[in-house]
């Protein structure tokens, strides 16, 4: 908590957040994996302020489990509520079970 309020970590603020309803959500690692696919392409495009907190955001999703919710949260914020985890119909990868 200590690195968002100084900064070193980046969050939306609570005015940014765009939130989105997910009544199916996918699994925590694939949320996790999409928000570094959507995230990592654009590091070098973020203005010189935000590359380090936004940088340190990734190393949190990548090594340290998050919360879904949150999750979810950042992804409806940085895609404008426009992506298919939110869309009515979306459902997620059915698991494969051994038998």
């Amino acid at each position: 908590m200590k690195e968002v309020r100084t900064g070193e970590t980046w969050v939306p603020k609570l005015t940014d957040v765009k939130l989105a309803p997910c009544p199916n959500p996918p699994s925590l690692e694939e949320i996790r994996a999409e928000l570094v696919r959507l995230i990592e392409p654009n590091l070098s495009t973020l203005d010189n302020s935000l590359k380090g907190p936004v940088h340190s955001l990734m190393t949190h999703l990548k090594f340290r489990a998050g919360d879904k919710q949150f999750m979810l949260d950042v992804l409806s914020t940085l895609t404008d509520r426009n992506h298919a985890y939110f869309a009515k119909d979306y459902l997620p990868p059915k698991k494969n079970i051994a038998i």
